[in-house]
């Protein structure tokens, strides 16, 4: 099963991620996360990713599908995954689109979870769903 989570800032993805990957087997992959393991293993993206963030620029969609690239062929994404943050822009979700193509896995059938608005309150219980609905498509 491969999930995309698509939302505002707060609007809760972070915390169903966490609850659906947990419950779903499947490796949550976050964008902060691909960020954070590639430059602390100094791979040749997370180099890249980091003089970019280190100049306060944002890290061009290149480097971001790369390193989404590397994390969804490894072992434990085999079977599916949970994107977090992935994709962020048109060219990004196009990009995500080819590579599912190219893997042979576009026409497995998909979850996107889109979360609409952000929480009222971070007061909020862990796991509300205020304001998201969920949504599914076939490619």
């Amino acid at each position: 099963m491969r999930i995309v989570l698509v939302g505002l800032p707060g609007a809760g993805k972070g915390t169903q991620a966490a609850y659906l990957a947990k419950n779903l087997s499947v490796p949550h992959v976050s964008t902060g996360d691909l960020f954070r393991v590639n430059i602390r293993q100094g791979t040749e993206l997370g180099k890249q990713a980091q003089e970019y963030m280190r100049a306060g620029q944002l890290v061009p969609d290149e480097i971001t599908i790369g390193m989404a690239r590397s994390r969804m062929k490894q072992p434990d994404a085999v079977d599916g995954f949970l994107l977090d943050g992935f994709p962020r822009s048109v060219f990004q979700a196009e990009a995500l689109d080819q590579l599912l193509k190219d893997d042979g896995t576009r026409s497995r059938w998909s979850w996107i979870w889109y979360c609409r608005t952000r929480r009222p309150s971070r007061a909020l219980p862990a796991g509300g769903s205020a304001g998201t609905t969920a949504a599914t498509s076939s490619t």
